[in-house]
Order: structure tokens, then sequence, then C-alpha cells
């Protein structure tokens, strides 16, 4: 069984965690999904399959951006 983690700043409402649940069993035919409230997040959610991390919170964006301004 693979243990998705999905971190968010903000509760979930259903149809959010409805839509990430349909995204996940896309991907993996045993899973179980644990929900977290982390009110460091500024924005957005972040994914962790126990191997990668999909982070599409707004702390990660930032991040992505800043190392793409210092390589320019």
């Amino acid at each position: 069984m693979t243990k998705i983690t999905v971190t968010s700043a903000v509760t979930l409402t259903e149809e959010q965690r409805q839509r990430i649940e349909k995204t996940v069993s896309n991907k993996y035919d045993n899973y179980e999904i644990n929900y977290i409230v982390d009110d460091m997040f500024i924005g957005g959610i972040s994914v962790f399959d126990g191997e990668k991390v999909y982070d599409g919170s707004i702390h990660g964006q930032i991040k992505r951006l800043r190392e793409r301004l210092k390589r320019n």
C-alpha cells in the first residue's frame, strides 16, 4: 500500500479532496491518503508518495523561481 501525504495551508474542501483522490487513483492501485494542515504553508498543496514530493505550494513556487533567477 502506498501512503500518500497531502499537506495544505487550510483544510481542503470535499471537492478538492475528491479531485486529489481521483488523480491519485489514476497512478496508484492501493493507497491511503493522509491530509495534513500546516499553517506554515502560504497556499497550495504538497503531495508526498513516500519517494517523491509533488510541490504545488506557493513556497515551492517561490523557491523554484529564485533558483531560476540565480541561474540566469
